[in-house]
């Protein structure tokens, strides 16, 4: 799949979820908690057969009623023979926006992708666009470009993420 080709999935796919907006409010609250599973593809902004894929989940805590933090433990799977199966950890800042059911954001991601080689980390400048299906359910959808900590003049990594939230 073409590089156009995936930008162009993704535009669709955000045009989507904010054409499936909804009246009523589906907001958190300053305190309130998440739990996330994502799941995401990633590939350097050069180079086609990097592909990979990641399982992530995390707890993220609202810090203000638009602003959260969190982290969690990532799993990553990456192409090869053998395939490389890594397990790492994430750390992330979103800033919300609107207070509607369909609600976008931008924020910052740290990505360790394997705990026994810090070297392979990456920092990212996300956006994305999180649609609830009920008060406290949404499927968050997101895309993002890094580069690698250690050189940061390298190629960088462009990712697609989907996942499922729930508030408590």
């Amino acid at each position: 799949m073409s590089k156009r080709s995936m930008c162009q999935i993704a535009m669709v796919a955000v045009v989507v979820f904010l054409g499936c907006a909804l009246p009523a409010s589906a907001q958190a609250k300053k305190g309130d908690s998440e739990v996330q599973l994502f799941a995401s593809f990633s590939m350097a902004a050069n180079e086609a057969g990097s592909a990979q894929g990641d399982i992530f989940g995390n707890y993220g805590l609202f810090a203000t009623d638009h602003v959260q933090v969190g982290g969690g433990p990532t799993i990553s799977i990456a192409r090869g023979n053998p395939v490389n199966v890594t397990f790492g950890i994430n750390a992330f800042t979103r800033r919300y926006f609107g207070g509607s059911r369909v609600q976008p954001y931008v924020g910052g991601e740290f990505f360790m992708f394997d705990v026994t080689d810090p070297d392979f980390s990456y920092a990212n400048a996300l956006f994305g666009v999180k649609n609830y299906l009920s008060e406290r359910a949404a499927i968050d959808f997101k895309g993002g470009y890094g580069f690698l900590i250690k050189e940061p003049g390298s190629a960088g990594l462009i990712s697609f993420q989907i996942g499922l939230t729930v508030l408590f």
